[in-house]
């Protein structure tokens, strides 16, 4: 093909057809610009292919991660409402006329009152959207910015909520002596006896126990509004992807 161009090309030339070699020269030029979009297109035909596979995966990685999320929130408001229960219940042991003895599950969410654990599970593969520019993948702005907002009100809860050492009225470090620890070697874990009857003379271990107690809220109105979230953001990522394989 190429040596046939050639040779029209010297023929015109030889014959001294200025005007046909024009011609010849304006369309060889336009076959070339020609080949070249043709080559941009299919280049970019590749490209949104690739983009569509890629943004298929992930979306399918978030829905899977976005399951074991939104269990993750139902377990911790089940804790702490079962703490703040149990807690519930021996104040009122504490504060009665004559205070009562406590179970051993009621002393232990004295004991443990103040501590706060914060680790449910976070979105790894929206993290890797984020750091790696893939989020624009998601052309939905409404799904974008849901999953924008989440990372930051859930990094900001991690990095809040996620002290255990060091929080405060660490009960069974302060009051040894109306929360008994018993060291088991054997089990090599403790149980507790807890002196209802003193406790309730100490004004300062009530006030403390009361801060804790109110204290474990934080994490059940926080796994409220993240579970909120996720789930509002499940039922618009499922329509997303759906709409995406139309």
């Amino acid at each position: 093909m190429l040596r046939f161009f050639r040779r029209l090309r010297q023929r015109l030339l030889t014959d001294n057809k200025f005007s046909k070699y024009l011609l010849y020269a304006v369309g060889e030029i336009l076959l070339v610009v020609i080949g070249i979009l043709i080559a941009f297109q299919v280049d970019s035909w590749n490209e949104e292919r690739k983009s569509e596979i890629e943004t298929s995966r992930l979306i399918g990685d978030l829905q899977d991660e976005i399951i074991v999320a939104v269990a993750s929130r139902h377990e911790i408001i089940s804790l702490y409402m079962d703490s703040r229960e149990k807690l519930a219940l021996a104040l009122d042991k504490i504060t009665s006329e004559p205070p009562k003895k406590l179970s051993q599950e009621e002393c232990e969410a004295v004991a443990f009152s103040h501590y706060i654990r914060w680790s449910p599970f976070t979105l790894s593969t929206l993290d890797e959207m984020v750091t790696t520019g893939k989020i624009s993948f998601i052309k939905d702005i409404r799904l974008r910015n849901a999953l924008l907002d989440f990372r930051n009100n859930s990094g900001s809860n991690r990095e809040e909520l996620g002290q255990t050492i060091m929080e405060p009225n660490v009960l069974v470090d302060e009051f040894p002596n109306l929360v008994i620890r018993n060291w088991n070697a054997d089990s090599q874990d403790s149980d507790f006896d807890c002196l209802s009857e003193k406790m309730n003379l100490n004004k300062k271990f009530m006030a403390q126990l009361q801060s804790n107690r109110g204290r474990m809220g934080a994490p059940v109105i926080r796994a409220q509004r993240e579970l909120e979230a996720l789930l509002g953001i499940q039922k618009t990522l499922r329509e997303y992807h759906k709409s995406s394989k139309k």
